[in-house]
């Protein structure tokens, strides 16, 4: 069988060029280049309906398993950090709301918590007001 680009490789498999290109790659394809330097396959050994020889389709599938595999790893690695950043970003929030409250305890200030949860300072009267009101 004649070589081929890519392109019409790519539509005689019915799958993407880049497909067409990693099995070149991992050696199921045979390749050669034109004149131009351009990638050509030859289509020798490729079964009927454009589907590759059994074991080469094993191979490809154990290829895919392994990156699905690797990929579920990474996405279980990824979802450990962003809990422990969670988990450090909480002990922080936790940590800064003490320390408001231990200078506004050492600064004579009372703290309440809002609605959401902040802390704010509670409004006392100063000694002019507690004069002024008493009387």
């Amino acid at each position: 069988m004649p070589a081929v680009t890519v392109a019409t490789a790519a539509l005689a498999l019915g799958v993407s060029p880049d497909t067409v290109r990693r099995r070149v790659q991992r050696g199921n394809l045979t390749p050669s280049h034109d004149a131009r330097g351009r990638l050509l396959v030859t289509l020798d050994g490729i079964a009927a309906g454009g589907q590759l020889p059994a074991s080469a389709a094993a191979a490809e599938i154990a290829h895919l398993n392994a990156q699905v595999a690797s990929l579920q790893l990474e996405l279980a690695t990824r979802r450990e950090e962003a809990q422990q950043a969670l988990q450090a970003q909480t002990e922080l929030r936790r940590l800064l709301s003490q320390s408001l409250a231990l200078q506004a305890q050492a600064a004579g200030i009372s703290l309440g918590e809002s609605e959401g949860g902040a802390v704010v300072a509670v409004r006392r009267p100063g000694f002019f007001g507690r004069i002024f009101r008493a009387s």
